[in-house]
């Protein structure tokens, strides 16, 4: 027993000797599937492969390099481990370090964070480099580490994955929830449908007030193509995921905030019910093409439409939020900053090319596009010149973009005017384009956001958060059906009833506010929403529709 014991703790030890170091590669690619697996209801697979094979084959190509420089493959596994540990931690470190002051110094810094992380990893090197007598044992428990970790994320990846190509091939010709109906009052129509969501785009009298803004033509121009204009139209929810839930689904989210924890912070239950709206599944049971444009932004990204339309070049939301987990941004602050704004500025202006150029098919279209603007980042002047917003990269709003009141106004007021002029050509290509009439819905999902605070209805301004642009192209007489205070939550129940005899009752028009922390903890502040803008809309009435 005691030679075996022996053989055996020889040939352990020859194991561990002769033992790969793979944790190198493990840890590389563990934030890559971690990052995935924490936000994959929100993206495509597709987004996953080029980050996981930039980890993988950079994580080797180190490992390689440092080997043949250093003559010591286990030492060099060791330092590479670590530099990819702390290249993917160096944005949390940033995030906690933020606020930190010191005997009254500022050490948030950029510069400050950078030197620091590089002095962590000096020290650290040198430690992996020292090591000797451990090494053997460490590179063999490492290894079980690296692999647990990645093994984790991937089990969760390779799990919804089954999952969902086990949904794919089921499809409902119809939702719950909306009747079949009686005889639609235009029978026979299949208009093709354009549901344009412009992302923060804030009512005529709130824009004036506010950002001194006066978007008179614009209103003009639709009311002369034949759009009816909502004047007194508000948001229902202030977050842009739960309004287009909504809107999509035809109802108020009661059941979501009773099946969700009011305190919790999971956006996955309205995912779901986005991705799989009511509205579409309804069209489609009707022989609708769903065709839907990317939006740059994970939550409206409706990757399983029949036609999912996005312009060439343009970085997944999943590689933004992986680079910003590491020291790139900070060392190519400035070429990573003008490419990522370049971006945004391109697939907003091709959204609204494309969507006037679209292609005819034979059957109708249900179009979606979420474009966002003239929400931040502000990269737009008034004439379409390219604009710095001097900040790095992102979709942050209101409280949550941290720019006084004054600079919110200075940088919205411009980017909607010139948007507004890139929308007028875009209505009159599909005007002028299309087979027959189309139905045209123009909407902001909620309103602007410079006295917006994400953690504070109190300290919210609710009539700017909640007022909408809301212009409706029904033709064949459907806007009579129509009225100045109609919510988006009524969009498609008008629709439906009017075009498809759905017999849809309308709901309240109710608006709600939920913190960012506890969507689903709303509070209801119609009478604030309104405000004074039915008294307003008084100086309105009957401007409603075109004549």
């Amino acid at each position: 027993m005691k030679v075996f014991r022996q053989d055996f703790d020889a040939l352990l030890s020859a194991c561990m000797r002769r033992a790969p170091a793979i944790h190198p590669v493990l840890f590389a690619v563990f934030p890559v599937l971690f990052l995935f697996a924490h936000n994959q209801r929100d993206l495509d697979f597709r987004d996953l492969l080029k980050p996981l094979a930039a980890a993988t084959l950079g994580a080797a190509a180190a490992w390689a390099i440092v080997s043949l420089l250093a003559r010591d493959a286990r030492r060099a596994a060791l330092s590479v481990s670590l530099f990819v540990t702390m290249f993917f931690l160096y944005g949390h470190m940033y995030a906690i370090s933020e606020n930190w002051f010191v005997f009254g110094i500022y050490l948030g810094t950029p510069r400050f964070i950078f030197v620091s992380w590089c002095v962590l990893f000096t020290v650290g090197a040198h430690f992996c480099f020292k090591a000797k007598r451990a090494l053997p044992h460490l590179t063999v428990a490492l290894n079980l580490v690296s692999a647990c970790l990645a093994l984790m994320p991937a089990v969760s990846i390779l799990g919804y994955q089954l999952e969902r190509a086990g949904r794919g091939g089921r499809q409902e010709a119809g939702p719950a929830g909306i009747p079949a109906g009686g005889p639609p009052k235009i029978p026979d129509i299949r208009p093709d449908i354009y549901y344009i969501i412009l992302d923060g785009y804030g009512r005529h009298d709130v824009l004036e007030e506010i950002y001194g803004y006066d978007n008179g033509a614009f209103l003009e121009f639709l009311r002369q193509r034949g759009f009816y204009v909502a004047d007194a139209s508000r948001a229902n929810y202030c977050q842009t995921h739960l309004s287009l839930c909504s809107s999509l689904n035809l109802c108020h989210l009661y059941r979501i905030s009773a099946d969700a924890e009011r305190d919790g912070f999971d956006r996955k239950p309205n995912s779901a019910m986005l991705k799989k709206s009511r509205a579409v599944q309804f069209l489609r049971g009707l022989g609708y093409t769903f065709v839907a444009f990317a939006s740059g932004f994970s939550n409206t990204e409706m990757r399983d439409a029949d036609i999912y339309v996005k312009p060439p070049g343009t970085p997944s939301e999943f590689g933004q939020l992986l680079l910003n987990m590491t020291p790139l941004p900070t060392l190519f602050y400035y070429e990573l900053r003008h490419h990522q704004f370049s971006s945004h500025r391109r697939m907003v202006l091709s959204t609204l090319d494309q969507l006037g150029r679209l292609r005819k098919i034979p059957s109708p279209m249900f179009v979606f596009a979420h474009i966002l603007a003239p929400h931040p980042p502000f990269v737009f002047g008034e004439n379409g010149e390219a604009i710095d917003p001097g900040t790095a990269f992102g979709l942050l709003d209101g409280s949550h973009l941290r720019l006084g009141g004054e600079e919110y106004e200075a940088g919205y007021a411009p980017q909607v005017k010139y948007i507004t002029s890139q929308l007028m050509k875009t209505v009159d290509q599909i005007l002028s384009r299309s087979g027959g009439p189309p139905i045209i819905v123009l909407q902001g999902d909620h309103g602007p956001g410079s006295r917006l605070d994400y953690d504070d209805v109190g300290g919210t301004d609710i009539r700017e958060r909640f007022s909408i642009l809301n212009a409706y192209f029904l033709p064949y007489g459907g806007d009579a059906e129509l009225y100045s205070e109609i919510t988006p939550v009524n969009t498609f129940r008008v629709i439906f009833d009017y075009y498809f005899g759905a017999e849809m009752d309308l709901l309240p028009d109710e608006s709600y506010f939920s913190t960012y922390g506890r969507p689903y903890d709303f509070v209801n502040v119609t009478d604030k929403a309104i405000g004074v803008s039915r008294r307003k809309a008084a100086g309105f009435a009957g401007a409603g529709r075109g004549e």
